[in-house]
């Protein structure tokens, strides 16, 4: 994951750039969360990349590729929810390991924390 970009218009849609470093045979899925104050999951979204359409193992190498989700609407509670997204092999359930100063002990990156339902 090289980035993101989030808007939090009507319909909160979400931008992940995604450049494949190496040549793989594992068709890896993505996991976005939304995550409560105590680390429960309150929404989950789980698909192929592109929604199958586009798998992980016929990315080109190097090429940066961005993929548009719409976030599920949830009803929650006021508070702060962390947004998380990872991939994982779909066989194993294993989750891709994560680097650098957004790693979180589950291999999940945080994209954003979200305060939602109040003003």
């Amino acid at each position: 994951l090289e980035g993101y970009q989030l808007s939090t218009d009507s319909v909160p849609q979400l931008t992940l750039f995604w450049r494949k470093l190496s040549a793989d045979t594992v068709d890896y899925k993505i996991t976005l969360r939304l995550l409560d104050a105590q680390g429960g999951v309150t929404a989950q979204y789980d698909d192929q990349p592109y929604l199958g359409f586009f798998p992980f193992t016929a990315w080109p190498v190097g090429v940066l590729l961005p993929e548009d989700l719409n976030l599920p609407s949830v009803d929650t509670p006021p508070g702060e929810y962390s947004l998380v997204v990872g991939l994982y092999d779909p066989q194993t359930l294993e989750l891709l390991e994560t680097d650098g100063a957004t790693r979180r002990n589950d291999d999940l990156v945080l994209l954003e924390v979200l305060r939602l339902g109040g003003h």
